[in-house]
C-alpha cells in the first residue's frame, strides 16, 4: 500500500513540474468539475484564487476524494469544501499611487468649456484609483498564484479588474501620455516586454491561463507614440527584438491562407476556439457539444480552401496587423535587421490586398464568415480608415500614413477636399442613421466601431468611443482648413439630402 502511495505521489509530482505550478488552472480535472458544477457565479473566480498548498499535494487530496463516484448532487457541495480547505481569496494586488501623477496635466489648459474641464479632471484622477502592484507574497511565491509577473506597478482599467491587460494596456498608456505620465506609461509597455522575455510573446492578460494566445499587437503603436514625445531611440533600439517577436508570434497564430479559384488571401482571423477557454470553460463546452456541420455546401465548400477551424476573417485584425507591420518595417531597417523589415513589408501588402480585394464590399469593409459569408452591411467596419491601413473605398482617397495623421494630406488641399466629398457621397447615409442611433440610444451602436460577429446592444465601449473621436478630430481637421467653408457647406446639403429621404 505504502508502495502504491508512493507511485502516486512520484507521478504527480512529475506531473506538475511537468506543467508547471499553472497546471492547476489550465487542464486539470479539478477545474472541469469546478467549472461544470458553477461552483462560482464568475468563472474567473476560481482561477484567481490563491493555493494554500503545493500543486501537487492539492491534486492529490482531490483524486482521493473519487468525485467521478459521487453522485452528481452532491458534487457541488463537496466541491465547495474542498476549495474553502485548499484555496484562499486573496486578489495578490494592493493598491499603488503613481509617482509620477499631475492633478493639472497641460491638456486640461486647452479646454475653455467650464463644465467638459471638470470631467476631464475627474478622469484624471481615476489615476490615483487604478493604480495597482503585485504584492510582496506574490513576487515570492509566484506558484501558489496564477499571475504572470510583471516587474513594474500597472493599471487596471476598471476597479473590478485583477489583472493587467494588453489590449487595455493599449488605451491606458495613450491617457497615461495625455496626462504627462510619460513614466507610467513607459512602465506598462515595460510589464508587456518582461512577459514577451518569459514567453516569446504577450497574452490578453497576465494570468497563467492565457497562455498559448496571442493578442492584438499594439506595442508598435504605442513605441510610435512614445517616440514621438520623448525621441528615446535607446529604448526602441532595446526592445525592437520584443516587438519583432510579439507580432511575429500573432502573425504564426492568427494568419492563415484562403484559396479561391482565381486568388489567394493571407487572412487574420478571430481567436480559433478548438480548444476550451478556463475563463469561459462551460461556455466553450456547449458551443463543442452543440455544433452542427452544415447540411448543405456553404462558400467554404463551394468558393476557397481553407483550414476547418478558420471561422470568421476580421477587418479589425487585418488592419491592426497591417499597421503594425508597417510601422516595424523602417525601424528594423535602421537596426539592420534588413530580412525581418523585408517580411513584415510583405505582410503589409498581403494584408493591404486582402482589405482592398477580398473585405472591402458596397464601399466599405464588413468581416468575412467563411460558412455564412458578408456579414450584413449594417455591421460594416471603418477600423481601416481610422488607422490609415487601406485605400479608402474612393476614387480619389489615398493612403494616410499612421504616423502622421492629418498632416499627411495638408500639403494637397484639392486631395483633401476630393477625399473628404467622397468620404460623404459613401458614408454619409451610415453616418445619419448613426446619428439617429445616438440620439435615441444615447450611445453609438458597439457594431460601427468594433467587429462583432452579430448585432448587439447598443453600447459602446471606451477604445470604440477614443476610435470614434480620433475620426472626428481628423475630420474637424480638415473642415478648420482655408477651404473649410466648401466642405462644410458640401457636408451639410448631403446630410440634409439623407434626412429628408429618411422623413
Amino acid at each position: 500500500m505504502f508502495l502504491l502511495y508512493f507511485i502516486i505521489l512520484l507521478f504527480l509530482c512529475t506531473e506538475a513540474k511537468g506543467e508547471n505550478y499553472e497546471y492547476i488552472f489550465r487542464d486539470s480535472s479539478l477545474l472541469h468539475e469546478v467549472q461544470m458544477r458553477k461552483v462560482f457565479d464568475d468563472p474567473e473566480e476560481f482561477l484567481r484564487l490563491k493555493l494554500l498548498k503545493p500543486q501537487r499535494e492539492i491534486l492529490f487530496e482531490y483524486r482521493e476524494l473519487r468525485i467521478s463516484s459521487v453522485p452528481t448532487h452532491k458534487r457541488k457541495s463537496i466541491l465547495k469544501k474542498f476549495i474553502k480547505k485548499n484555496f484562499e481569496n486573496i486578489s495578490g494586488l494592493e493598491h499603488w499611487i503613481p509617482p509620477d501623477f499631475k492633478k493639472s496635466p497641460k491638456i486640461l489648459g486647452n479646454i475653455q468649456d467650464s463644465e467638459f474641464f471638470q470631467t476631464l479632471k475627474k478622469f484624471n484622477r481615476a489615476w490615483m484609483k487604478n493604480g495597482r502592484k503585485l504584492t510582496k507574497d506574490v513576487m515570492e511565491h509566484p506558484e501558489h498564484y496564477s499571475f504572470i509577473l510583471v516587474p513594474k506597478p500597472f493599471f487596471v482599467s476598471s476597479e473590478k479588474k485583477h489583472e493587467m491587460g494588453y489590449w487595455e494596456s493599449f488605451w491606458i498608456f495613450q491617457g497615461l501620455m495625455a496626462c504627462d505620465m510619460v513614466e507610467s506609461a513607459r512602465n506598462q509597455m515595460e510589464n508587456i516586454f518582461s512577459i514577451i522575455d518569459k514567453l516569446g510573446y504577450c497574452p490578453p492578460y497576465n494570468r497563467v491561463y492565457y497562455k498559448g494566445r496571442t493578442s492584438p499587437p499594439m506595442l508598435p503603436f504605442m513605441m510610435s507614440s512614445y517616440l514621438e514625445r520623448t525621441n528615446d531611440t535607446d529604448f526602441l533600439a532595446k526592445h525592437i527584438g520584443r516587438m519583432d517577436s510579439d507580432l511575429t508570434s500573432w502573425i504564426r497564430q492568427r494568419l492563415t491562407l484562403l484559396q479561391t479559384p482565381f486568388h489567394y488571401f493571407f487572412i487574420v482571423v478571430e481567436e480559433w476556439l478548438t480548444s476550451v477557454r478556463p475563463e469561459h470553460y462551460l461556455e466553450d463546452i456547449e458551443r463543442l457539444m452543440n455544433y452542427k456541420p452544415r447540411s448543405t455546401p456553404g462558400p467554404r465548400e463551394m468558393l476557397w480552401d481553407v483550414d476547418s477551424s478558420v471561422v470568421m476573417t476580421s477587418v479589425f485584425f487585418t488592419a491592426v496587423t497591417e499597421a503594425s507591420a508597417r510601422l516595424m518595417v523602417p525601424w528594423l531597417r535602421e537596426y539592420g535587421y534588413k530580412a525581418k523589415a523585408r517580411y513584415f513589408q510583405n505582410i503589409s501588402r498581403e494584408m493591404n490586398y486582402t482589405l482592398q480585394n477580398l473585405l472591402q464590399i458596397s464601399n466599405c469593409w464588413r468581416d468575412l464568415h467563411i460558412d455564412e459569408g458578408f456579414l450584413p452591411e449594417t455591421s460594416f467596419s471603418l477600423t481601416p480608415m481610422w488607422l490609415g491601413v487601406a485605400t479608402l473605398p474612393c476614387a480619389s482617397a489615398q493612403q494616410i500614413p499612421i504616423s502622421t495623421g492629418p498632416e499627411a494630406i495638408y500639403s494637397s488641399r484639392t486631395q483633401a477636399l476630393n477625399w473628404i466629398s467622397d468620404i460623404c457621397k459613401v458614408h454619409v447615409e451610415n453616418l445619419v442613421d448613426i446619428a439617429s442611433a445616438f440620439h435615441i440610444a444615447k450611445t453609438i451602436p458597439d457594431l460601427f466601431l468594433e467587429h462583432r460577429s452579430k448585432v448587439e446592444s447598443a453600447k459602446v465601449k471606451p477604445p470604440s468611443m477614443s476610435m470614434l473621436v480620433f475620426a472626428v478630430i481628423f475630420f474637424r481637421y480638415l473642415l478648420s482648413l482655408p477651404l473649410g467653408t466648401i466642405l462644410k457647406e458640401y457636408f451639410n446639403s448631403q446630410t440634409g439630402e439623407n434626412e429628408n429621404d429618411r422623413q
